[in-house]
């Protein structure tokens, strides 16, 4: 379902970075409020972990039996967040619960489904929301100055004698509601090719009222838009969006 295989989230892109952008964006919507959070799509847990660590209170789901591990794996190196973090297997419309949540966050999940599904997974999050709680999640947009992307090396990490090398490419597909992901990883030692790997993902695109409708349509009273999670305002030539809908 999610975008990004295990290889290159939990081991090549821990971009702390964007974590910070996030956990700096939730920490201001939900003001000085301690609260109960739910995070879809959790992956390798670091902003759930992040959460925690200031004391929300967390639940993370991950579907994906490898991201599921590797979070799991930190969480037990976290002894003093169980209190704040329950980790499970799930995935939202699985998830079945009669606790109610301030803030549903879902990071690269939306643009990672068919857009056949969207409706059902907005709907699903909403009905874990509490009064005046809101969900936040970002999705690519179409965009006329979206193009192809060459083959480029994208992140290099070396560890002792072995160096991962992880490069990409991407081309818009003829209906230009998708965009096809190439990606490459090359693992080397003493600059000889140990290992050579390739996947393929699908990154969907959306249209901006048309989400906005969605959202409006399931229930939601308020719908804000911006073009990151810096909460920047968004223009003409964004390439994706960031939603915070509130019940």
């Amino acid at each position: 379902m999610y975008i990004h295989s295990a290889k290159y989230s939990s081991l090549l892109y821990s971009n702390k970075q964007e974590v910070e952008k996030q956990l700096l964006c939730i920490n201001n919507l939900l003001a000085s409020n301690k609260t109960n959070v739910l995070e879809v799509g959790a992956v390798s847990g670091s902003l759930s972990i992040a959460l925690a660590k200031l004391k929300f209170h967390v639940t993370a789901l991950e579907e994906s039996p490898v991201f599921f591990a590797v979070l799991m794996d930190r969480f037990a190196q976290e002894r003093e967040l169980r209190a704040f973090l329950t980790p499970l297997p799930l995935r939202l419309q699985h998830f079945n619960t009669n606790e109610k949540y301030d803030a549903v966050i879902a990071s690269k999940v939306v643009s990672s489904m068919p857009q056949f599904e969207w409706g059902t997974f907005l709907e699903s999050a909403y009905k874990f929301l509490s009064e005046g709680g809101f969900l936040v999640f970002d999705c690519s947009l179409k965009s006329k100055n979206r193009l192809p992307q060459e083959m480029q090396e994208i992140q290099k990490k070396v560890f002792g004698y072995n160096m991962i090398q992880h490069i990409a490419s991407s081309s818009i597909l003829e209906s230009k509601d998708a965009q096809e992901v190439n990606f490459k990883f090359i693992t080397k030692r003493h600059n000889r090719i140990l290992a050579e790997e390739e996947e393929k993902h699908l990154v969907y695109f959306g249209n901006l009222e048309d989400i906005e409708n969605i959202l409006r349509n399931i229930g939601f009273s308020r719908v804000l838009t911006f073009s990151n999670w810096d909460l920047q305002t968004i223009s003409d030539s964004s390439h994706s969006a960031l939603f915070v809908a509130y019940v």
